[in-house]
Order: structure tokens, then sequence, then C-alpha cells
């Protein structure tokens, strides 16, 4: 790496730790600007994503078991993309059951330009409530205005498709978005370690 990689790779990592915060990214997740991470299934899926997907504002659903690296993986999309909002799902839906949230947090999950909705599922309420509309509206925002989209779930594929309404479904499988199931065991008890160096905006 030349003297000019390393100060370009400087000055993102100064970006990326004065911007994260601002952008929702927690703090334990805030490590995703490391160099090559262990390889899971989300970090191949998230890398392809940034390749081919992100720039066309599809939708990416990481299914997959608690612990696999699925939040890790969409918040590294964010350090590539140097853009976005990182929102824990159930606290967005707890914005969007309170009056005087629900407008600004309806508003901004709607048009921001990269959205990442983190553990998607375990709060999701019946098909017709509210929950269920904002989901619809939000959605339909974001695939009519092909907006880069991540759902991380704990969900499988069936389970998804037995939770949420068809025509939701419709739309995070058809043309606009993909499932990318990432089995495997927890990585809670250990550190995503790096390994060597990576080129600066790179996602793997």
């Amino acid at each position: 790496m030349t003297e000019q990689d390393e100060q370009a790779q400087a000055e993102r990592e100064r970006l990326w730790r004065e911007w994260a915060p601002t952008a929702g990214v927690p703090l334990r997740l805030r490590t995703a600007s490391m160099p090559n991470p262990i390889e899971t299934m989300a970090i191949t899926a998230t890398r392809q994503y940034v390749t081919e997907d992100l720039q066309h504002g599809r939708c990416l659903v990481l299914a997959g078991p608690t612990g696999v690296g699925k939040s890790f993986a969409a918040a590294r999309v964010m350090w590539a993309a140097l853009r976005g909002h990182f929102w824990y799902f159930p606290a967005l839906c707890s914005q969007l059951l309170v009056s005087e949230t629900r407008a600004e947090a309806l508003e901004t999950a709607r048009h921001e330009r990269l959205a990442v909705f983190d553990d998607f599922g375990v709060e999701y309420a019946k098909e017709g409530g509210l929950l269920d509309t904002f989901l619809d509206d939000i959605i339909w925002h974001r695939e009519s205005d092909r907006l880069a989209t991540i759902f991380t779930t704990n969900l499988t594929t069936e389970q998804l498709v037995k939770r949420l309404p068809g025509r939701l479904v419709d739309r995070l499988r058809g043309e606009w978005g993909r499932v990318f199931e990432c089995p495997g065991e927890s990585l809670r008890e250990q550190e995503l370690p790096a390994r060597a160096t990576e080129p600066s905006g790179a996602v793997g």
C-alpha cells in the first residue's frame, strides 16, 4: 500500500467514525470498517450487493439465525457507501406507533437513500395491523423510488413468507429484492478479526 493509499484509508476511517453515530450505527457495529473480516455468508452477500445492486437501488434481505454476522455485514455496506441510516427495526416500530414521532420516522424511512432495517420480524404485528400498513407504505415508496434497502432478520425464508402479506413477499423476492440465507454458528463468542489489508472502499 502506498503512502497515498494509507492517507486515503485514514481519511475514510475518520469520516466513518464521525458520521456513523449520526446515522444510527450502534457502537458495537462501528468496527465494520476493519480490514478483511471473517468471510461469513452475510459478508459474501453484501460484497455482491455493493458490487451489483447498491447503485441500482435494490433490496437485500439477510435471513438467518442470531449471531452469524448479518448486522455487521449490513453496517459494512454503509461504511462502503458512507451514506444511509441504520434502524433497529423494533425501535422504528415504536416510533411509528406513537403519533408524536410517526410522521418524521415514516418520512425518513421512506426516502433515505440507503436504509438498513436491522432485526426485522420479532415485533411484527398480525396482518392488517398498523405496522403492516406502515411497512407496506415504506417498502412501496422505496421500491418505487429505487432506494437501496437492507433487512436483517432471524426468521427463515419460510417464516418470512408465512409472516408477511403476500404483496410484500413478492416485492422482497421479485425484481427489486432478493432474500439471502445466512446459516451458520453464532460468532458472538469470538471476535471478527482482521486479516491483512484490503483496498479502500471494498466491502469484504
